[in-house]
């Protein structure tokens, strides 16, 4: 379908707002639906809503670590790596 500017009916306020054939073009590549609000309407919505910190959206309470992951090998011990390395084996295989 070919690109016209066109002017769109805001939602909020019914203003009149232009819809350029670049902006047209943006919105088909991302896959979004024409904007139901003027710039000034969405300008107040987030003005609305306030700062989201990326820590607030994914934080540990929301998206815990464990429950996606959850640790099942053993803890590093510290000490000589052939303690390490022996420690798993029995005296046989450790004299090999």
């Amino acid at each position: 379908m070919p690109h016209e500017s066109r002017f769109l009916d805001c939602c909020d306020c019914d203003q009149s707002f232009p819809f350029s054939i670049a902006q047209q073009r943006l919105y088909a590549a991302m896959g979004y639906d024409q904007p139901k609000r003027c710039p000034a309407c969405k300008r107040s919505i987030e003005k609305s809503r306030g700062p989201v910190a990326a820590v607030e959206v994914h934080s540990q309470q929301q998206y815990p670590l464990n429950a996606v992951a959850p640790r099942t090998e053993n803890r590093i011990r510290h000490g000589p790596m052939e303690a390490l390395m022996y420690s798993a084996w029995s005296t046989e295989q450790a004299a090999r």
